[in-house]
Order: C-alpha cells, then structure tokens, then sequence
C-alpha cells in the first residue's frame, strides 16, 4: 500500500514512534512528508525537539504543544546565539573553609564547604543549594534552597535533583595514615525543602561502604538513574613511617584505581574493578566507558577507550567489554601517562507526578552527550599548545554497544589491544581533536552536546588582567543532528526580550582540523578529524576574577578558585 494512501493520523502515529536520526530525515523523503511536518504543529514540535537533542517533558496542564515549541525556540535561539542575560549574583559561603566543591544539575546548584578540624565539633562541612530561573519562574536571581550541616568532611558528591537524590563521599582521615586498608563511606541523602538532612527513603542502605588501600586518594562520584558510580585514584605515600605492608620505595609511581558501581535503591554492589581504570563514566544505565591503559608494542603506555555492559557481568569484579577504541599510533618513546574524562550527568527524567515537573516542558535526551578527553601526554610544552583534547559525541559509541565481545579469556588490557577498533575506522569522522593553546579552553564544562570554556585573548593592555588576557565564553556545539538537517520548521522571528550581550562570531566548522606529527611530536602520523561543530564565541569580557566556568541546560555559572565569587547567566530562558 503506498504511503500517500494512509489516513495523516496513522502517518503522524508512525512519526511520533521514529527515532531521533530518523525523524529528522522525514521532511525531506518527499513534498507530502514535507507538508505534513510543516502544518502538524505535533509534529514540527518533535523535530524540532530531535533538532535540539531533546525529550518531550511530562504531560500537565502548564505546558501546551504550542507553549513548549515557543520555549524551545527560545532554548535554540539562546544557544546558537549565546545570548546571556545580564549576571545575577550567588552568595556563597566566604568563611574560613579548607574545600569546595561546585556542582550544577538542571536549575539546581550546589555547593559544598568543608570546614577546618576543630571549627565545630558537630558540623564539618555545609551543603547549600540554590534554584536559578527555569521556564515557569522569571529570571529575578538565585533562590536559595537552604543548607544542609553534615558531621562528616566531604570528599566528592553529585545531585539528581529529578530524584531528590544527593549522594556523597566522605573523606576518610584513614586514608591518609599510609598503612593497611580504609574504609570510605558514601551517604545517600534526600533533598528536603526543611533544611533537614535524611537518609533517602528509597535507599535501602543509606550508606554505601568500599574498602581500599590507604594512600592520597582522589574520589569522583556520578548518578546515572538507579546507579551511583565512582571512581577512586589512589596514590601510596611513600616514607619510612608511612609505607604500607608490600609497598616499596617507589611506590609513589604505582597509583591504583577502583571502579565501583552500586544499585543506591537495593545496595548492592553490582561492579567493582581494580587496576584497570584512568577514567570513568556512565554511557546510559547498562553501559560505561571506561579509559583503559594498554601498551603499544614497544612497550610505551597509551590508551583504549574501552565500553563495558556492567549488567551483564558474571560476577562484580567480571568485566564484560563489548567494545574498545583505539587512539592513533604514538611516536616512539612517547606514551599517554593519563586521561581526563569530562561528560555531563544522565539524568533521570521528571516524572509527570512530580512537583518540579512543571519546569520541565523538554529534557535531555540520553544520547545526545559529548565526551570529552583530555590527555596528559609525554610532550613539551611548545608554542603549538600543551596537550590534545579529543571531542567524541555519543552517536560515534552508539553503533558499537551493541558489539559481540571477543578473546574473553584474555586480560582487559591485551583485549582491547587484540580485538580494538583502529583509529582509522572511527576517530576521523566520528571525533574531533585539537590542541590546548595558551589563550583558548583554560576552563572547560560539558552538557549534552555543548563544550563551554573561557577563552583568553590578548587586549589593550589597560584592560587586560595580570597574565595580559581578558576571559570571554566560548561554545563549541557537536550536536551532529542539528548541524546536518539543513532544515528548520521553527520560525526565526521569536522576540529575545531580554537584557542580553551580543555576539560577534558565530562559525559553523566541516573542515578537517589537522594535528601535525612534527608540531606535536606524539602520534606517528598526521591527525585528521573531520567531526562538525558550530563556535559560538560571545564579545563581552566577563569578570577579570572568573578562574572557570560550569553550564547547565540553561545556565552559565562563573566562579573563581576560592569559591567566594559566584555569578550565573541564563541562556534561551524566560517563563
């Protein structure tokens, strides 16, 4: 039966099943698809959700069709222009403190203090959260959602505010004696509009324990729906009254990692791999990448991004890989002696019942997510830059989850060198690699598909900070969907009524960005990627105290290294 003879309802019926790739695709199958997309105003809300890497929000009566196409278009348009609002200012807590640690998730920021020993016996550190603007609350500054005083110093913690879930590690003083084994604990607590600090109710244990070798330990925890992850580094200190049993005099070199995953809901420890690690994040709520060190074969350390099912292992400590990437071939006597792996959270979506919902008309979509690689390289720094950073969107890992693993009796090292991707069949179209410069990407944030940095940039030396640099922000958008439609059903005409700061570039990017072997002195060959993405750079200075920059979905957040200045800017949102 040709398709031109279905009832439109059960064609609108079929699109609204499609995927994201797919639905972008359907305007341009023929002049019917075409019409059909651009008078359904349904069905041009869809696209233009898939355009922008986006899911439907939960249904209520806040939100129409219409109403979530104009906020969308507002989203888009804040975006693709980097239209900022004026700064609003944040409060943080500016007394004596030891740590902090800034965090964002949606419309909620966070952020935690440790307190010295002996400030108070009873509290040892405070979180405070505060609710920016979102698209049922106009832009009139930061809310605060109050403070939680905890009696335990806190290492590392992430929110999903979706889950009223806050979890965080404890910094163990245990860990840093050097001898035996520490336990670290890590708290599973609800966020509360009493100022009251509870174990969550959906936890059946509130607090998650692992233990490891004692050392200076570095910890890094995530949410990804009902999985809590984290990861620890641990160096061995080294001393003759410090030395653990086994450990040697050089034991500052071995540095040991632990991955764990639990179920927060049940408790269970479901993934717990040791030594194999440098980074770690979740793919979706089946999958994690994990950055794993081999050796190429003359013996230097590089390394294999590596996809791992942790559902389907065997047993906690099994690792049942399905994919590994291989980056390009080094130079002789050069090697990867590290990686840093940036991502943005998978959230788990509002549910239509709960009380946030209404200031969610679209969400995140799983899959529309940037990783980005930072490398600690054996180079010198030169005038070229200091060390790759390597972009990879979600929709290059997506066509290898579903691989069927090989060599299982091997170790994890030599099967991602034996049964590897080379870079050749999937770094050059499906990444994008540049080299950090002296004035670009200081400071670096990633949501969804969204890089944002500061940018550093010689000025009249009047103006200029210290260092003689002025910082701007800087997006760089591998959203590969909407890059590659060519086509948009949303008018252009939605007034930006609000009090923003122009910009002054804006640079859609097809051309190959080439790495020279000679410039950088690492790989063996030329790098060549060819990944789209659009730059948007914005023509204001900001701040000369803002040290890095953190974003949301529609909000930027600048800060400097004390934590005592904190401002934000909303981007593409007004109630």
């Amino acid at each position: 039966m040709p398709l031109d003879s279905l009832p439109l309802e059960l064609l609108t019926l079929i699109c609204l099943k499609l995927d994201r790739k797919s639905l972008i695709t359907m305007p341009f199958v023929n002049h019917m698809f075409y019409n059909l997309f651009s008078e359904h105003k349904t069905l041009k809300y869809y696209f233009e959700l898939a355009r922008a890497g986006m899911d439907d929000g939960p249904s209520n009566h806040i939100f129409t069709v219409t109403s979530r196409m104009d906020r969308l278009k507002r989203y888009q348009m804040g975006w693709s222009k980097l239209d900022l609002t004026s700064p609003r200012k944040i409060e943080p807590f500016s007394g004596d403190k030891i740590g902090e640690e800034i965090h964002m998730n949606g419309d909620l920021l966070g952020e935690a203090t440790t307190y010295p020993l002996g400030h108070d016996p009873e509290i040892r550190s405070l979180v405070q959260f505060w609710e920016l603007s979102n698209f049922t609350r106009p832009d009139d500054g930061p809310r605060s959602l109050g403070w939680f005083f905890l009696e335990h110093a806190i290492s590392s913690y992430a929110i999903d505010p979706s889950q009223a879930l806050l979890v965080v590690q404890e910094e163990s003083t245990s860990l840093a004696t050097g001898r035996g084994n520490a336990i670290v604990k890590t708290y599973l607590y609800e966020l509360s509009a009493d100022e009251t600090i509870t174990p969550h109710p959906r936890a059946n244990i509130p607090v998650l324990e692992k233990t490891i070798q004692s050392g200076s330990c570095h910890c890094a925890v995530s949410i990804c729906r009902d999985y809590v992850g984290a990861l620890f580094t641990i160096t061995p200190i080294v001393g003759e009254d410090s030395v653990s049993d086994g450990a040697s005099a050089n034991a500052g070199d071995d540095i040991r990692s632990h991955v764990v995953i639990w179920n927060w809901k049940t408790g269970q420890c479901i993934f717990d791999l040791t030594d194999i690690a440098m980074a770690f994040s979740f793919l979706s709520d089946q999958h994690i990448l994990l950055a794993v060190p081999t050796n190429t074969q003359g013996g230097a350390q590089t390394v294999a991004l590596t996809l791992v099912n942790f559902q389907l292992a065997s047993t906690p400590s099994s690792c049942h890989v399905v994919a590994s990437l291989l980056l390009p071939d080094l130079l002789s006597g050069k090697q990867i002696n590290g990686v840093e792996l940036f991502t943005s959270p998978v959230q788990a979506h509002v549910r239509a019942e709960d009380d946030r919902s209404s200031a969610v008309p679209f969400q995140l979509s799983w899959d529309n997510r940037l990783f980005v690689l930072s490398l600690d390289c054996d180079i010198e720094v030169t005038r070229n830059g200091f060390a790759p950073i390597l972009f990879i969107p979600m929709s290059t890992l997506l066509p290898h989850l579903h691989s069927t693993p090989q060599h299982t009796d091997m170790s994890l090292p030599d099967r991602c060198v034996t049964s590897g991707v080379p870079w050749m069949y999937w770094g050059p179209c499906g990444s994008r690699m540049f080299v950090l410069k002296d004035d670009e990407m200081t400071s670096n944030c990633v949501y969804g598909s969204r890089f944002v940095s500061l940018v550093y940039e010689q000025e009249d030396e009047e103006d200029a900070d210290a260092d003689g640099r002025l910082p701007r922000v800087g997006v760089l958008d591998f959203n590969t969907l909407s890059l590659s439609s060519g086509l948009s059903l949303a008018s252009e005409d939605a007034a930006m009524d609000l009090d923003t700061m122009s910009t002054t570039e804006i640079v859609s990017r097809t051309q190959p960005t080439t790495i020279s072997m000679e410039d950088l002195g690492l790989f063996a060959s030329d790098v060549v990627t060819y990944l789209p993405f659009r730059r948007t750079l914005t023509s204001k200075e900001l701040e000369l105290k803002i040290d890095y920059v953190m974003q949301s979905q529609g909000h930027i957040v600048t800060a400097d290294h004390s934590g005592d200045f904190l401002e934000y800017y909303a981007v593409g949102i007004s109630a």
